[in-house]
């Protein structure tokens, strides 16, 4: 019963994208627009982010 409960709580993360950045903070939401310079993402506590 745990263990399902774990898992239901890790299938939001499991699908979801990541940005590593330079310091070494994540950022963990779905990649909405990425060009030359700049990633957004659509993230679900600060809504959209981007950075360089």
């Amino acid at each position: 019963m745990k263990a399902t409960l774990v898992f239901a709580m890790m299938v939001g993360t499991l699908f979801a994208d990541q940005v590593v950045l330079k310091n070494g903070d994540r950022v963990t939401g779905s990649i909405v627009r990425k060009d030359a310079k700049v990633v957004t993402i659509q993230t679900d506590m600060f809504g959209l982010v981007s950075a360089p």
